[in-house]
């Protein structure tokens, strides 16, 4: 399934704009499977994270990532006050759906990292996954929303 979730038209499209483009079509998706889904402000100083979605007692942080060339997330992308924001929210508020919703533009997919296997590798920095070894962003949400309706309806 290819997802048109950007305007190829504009080759002078900045990576903020890919960025706010793909982060809104994130909260639509959330929305699609039943998840209340709010997009942060943009441009914050400091913002940890890009969306905060809740579906009953299923709640979840997300930050998302474009992939412009290849098929390779680095970890060296993800902001230290990005870490420390999901570390603080699985240990004081005890949310355990934290990680990062990757587009990836050459395999025109959405991928889920979750934060868990971010900090298994303690070096982070120096670490990269190729996409496909990841979950498809779409079986995640399969799972979250079955969790929902299992445990929580």
């Amino acid at each position: 399934m290819k997802l048109n979730i950007l305007n190829k038209k504009n080759t002078a499209t900045t990576n903020a704009k890919l960025g706010s483009d793909l982060e809104k079509r994130v909260c639509e998706i959330l929305k699609d499977y039943g998840f209340f889904a709010h997009n942060c402000l943009n441009g914050v100083v400091g913002q940890p994270c890009d969306i905060i979605a809740m579906h009953g007692n299923i709640n979840i942080l997300l930050d998302c990532k474009h992939l412009n060339k290849g098929t390779r997330f680095d970890f060296k992308n993800i902001q230290d006050n990005q870490y420390a924001c999901f570390e603080k929210a699985e240990k004081f508020c005890e949310i355990k759906r934290t990680g990062f919703v990757i587009y990836c533009e050459d395999l025109q997919k959405l991928y889920y990292l979750p934060f868990s296997l971010v900090k298994a590798n303690q070096n982070y920095s120096s670490i990269s996954v190729h996409c496909e070894q990841l979950e498809l962003f779409s079986s995640v949400l399969n799972y979250w929303r079955e969790e929902y309706e299992n445990n929580y309806r």
